[in-house]
């Protein structure tokens, strides 16, 4: 994944494509300060993204140019692309000292021992946790991915006129907007979308930890529809009107109630996991429990869930609000508004790679 020098960075375009729908964004910087120069989303045909990997690129170059092509007529847009969670690596690896210049040459030699992929189909990026200092060894978090999802990518963004000039793991894209800069402990990310949600842990804001999991807004589409016997239309709107503060909800509860019950559990087990086992790998001295889990996604709106996964969890929850740690609120307010920023949560992160 190229890296370039700070002197040849130019604003980029933050497009985040996931199975149904892609969202992009382009930031403006005067002054230190953020404004939204444009943003929108277009959806992906069934077929064409399958749990992360390009199935037909030409398609997908379709419908990214015939979306995009108002903001083409000067020519390739420069972009800075998110890569599926569920086809890539994240490892803590500790290396013993090297100048940083030497750090990607070595990392390329620990290719083949860290990840089950070959060093000659691997493309990798890495960010340094904790430099030597005196000591003899280093921490990194190393992102791989095989060549041919990364080529996948860079194949259909170019058919669609676009530059791609950076690719970002989906986790540290969205941990860069919504995990706030005060945040100097351990906190959960949880991206609940329509076809999967995945699971981020990031310390000092880089994220340590990814995992993913089939709980769904598709999921729970399904369940009101069974257990009511309604159409898909009526299911999506009871799902989107539902109150765990509501007591007149209590059939759409009940069918809900397994799927939120897995979600639960899954949040657990990666909890137990991070505070027990985790800490005892590489990069992760004197490193803390979660304090905060943020909830963001498209799914993520449902009234009352951040009260009641805290409840059960006793771990501090929020909706994370990605508009905060971008925009000087007092002086702009964004076109997006606060409640579809979630969804554009990624896309920020990925816009921000080249600003920050």
């Amino acid at each position: 994944m190229p890296r370039l020098p700070k002197s040849l960075r130019l604003p980029v375009v933050g497009l985040d494509i996931s199975d149904r729908t892609f969202k992009f964004v382009k930031f403006r910087k005067e002054k230190k300060r953020f404004s939204i120069d444009f943003y929108g989303q277009g959806s992906i045909p069934d077929g064409v993204v399958v749990s992360g990997e390009i199935k037909d690129v030409e398609k997908l170059s379709y419908v990214l140019a015939q979306t995009l092509q108002s903001h083409l007529k000067k020519g390739p847009l420069p972009v800075a692309y998110s890569l599926p969670e569920e086809r890539g690596f994240v490892r803590l690896v500790e290396l013993p000292s090297v100048e940083e210049e030497e750090i990607k040459s070595v990392v390329r030699l620990q290719l083949e021992e860290n990840f089950p992929l070959s060093p000659e189909n691997t493309v990798f990026d890495y960010e340094i946790l904790r430099m030597a200092g005196g000591q003899k060894h280093m921490d990194l978090v190393i992102s791989a991915f095989p060549r041919e999802i990364v080529e996948s990518y860079m194949v259909s963004l170019q058919g669609a006129g676009l530059k791609p000039v950076i690719a970002e793991t989906e986790s540290q894209a969205l941990a860069r907007a919504v995990v706030p800069s005060y945040e100097r402990g351990s906190v959960m990310i949880v991206d609940i979308g329509y076809t999967r949600t995945s699971f981020f842990i990031a310390h000092r804001g880089i994220v340590r930890f990814t995992s993913t999991v089939n709980f769904s807004g598709q999921e729970l589409i399904r369940s009101i529809m069974m257990a009511l016997g309604v159409d898909e239309k009526k299911a999506v709107r009871l799902k989107n009107e539902f109150s765990f503060f509501r007591e007149d909800q209590r059939k759409i509860y009940e069918a809900i109630t397994p799927s939120i019950d897995g979600l639960k559990d899954e949040l657990k087990k990666r909890l137990l996991f991070w505070e027990t086992h985790e800490t005892e790998a590489p990069g992760h001295r004197n490193i803390t429990v979660v304090e905060r889990i943020y909830l963001t996604g498209g799914e993520s709106h449902m009234v009352g869930l951040p009260e009641y996964l805290a409840s059960v969890l006793n771990v501090s929850v929020e909706r994370a609000q990605p508009w905060e740690g971008i925009f000087d609120l007092e002086t702009y307010i964004p076109p997006i508004s606060a409640h579809d920023a979630l969804l554009y949560a990624t896309a920020f992160g990925l816009a921000l790679r080249h600003e920050l």
